[in-house]
């Protein structure tokens, strides 16, 4: 007794398969023709004896290609000899095609990083801005105090100009003349 399941695993098909198979035209006729009945167990495992999993082969076999066209070995698989070519290029398509996506996905990243950055600059620089700005002002703060403070210097110069020229007119007026020749001798007289 074998079930579907390894009847299925032996032929490269899934059980679905076979018990569609079994189940409909022309294997259903061909199992009856021939005695064969499938057990169904209380699980619902259904059994074949070796009588039905050998007729089953031999209507597949019959039906479909040989052994040599499946992928598993010693299984019976379609015929797919016109369909190689065209699924091998079909295939290479697919590949080439995923390797594309996989370029635009990689440069979509790449120009999302990219992006990234820009974004990370753009706020550097407006950063940048704002303290330009802040030395502008302190600059121009710092103008205007000098410019007052040249204010100041040349208000104090000119005033120490003034001063000395208020000074050498006080020193020209207390600046002695030759005393009176009659002063000078009575001075000399007192002592």
């Amino acid at each position: 007794m074998i079930t579907i399941k390894q009847l299925a695993a032996e032929l490269g098909l899934s059980k679905q398969a076979i018990y569609n198979r079994i189940t409909k035209e022309p294997l259903k006729s061909a199992l009856a023709d021939s005695g064969c009945i499938p057990q169904t167990s209380q699980d619902g495992t259904i059994f074949l004896d070796d009588k039905c999993a050998n007729a089953i082969r031999e209507v597949y076999a019959k039906k479909y290609s040989g052994p040599d066209s499946s992928p598993i070995p010693g299984g019976y698989g379609r015929k797919r000899a016109k369909n190689g070519a065209a699924s091998d290029e079909a295939v290479k398509v697919l590949l080439e095609q995923i390797e594309n996506i996989q370029t635009m996905m990689s440069a979509t990243a790449n120009l999302a990083n990219l992006q990234n950055e820009l974004n990370q600059k753009e706020i550097e620089v407006a950063k940048l801005y704002g303290t330009v700005n802040a030395l502008k002002d302190i600059v121009a703060q710092k103008d205007a105090q000098l410019n007052r403070l040249y204010e100041k210097y040349t208000e104090a110069v000119s005033h120490i100009k003034l001063f000395q020229a208020q000074i050498l007119s006080l020193k020209k007026q207390l600046t002695p003349k030759e005393p009176p020749p009659d002063v000078h001798n009575a001075f000399h007289l007192a002592k």
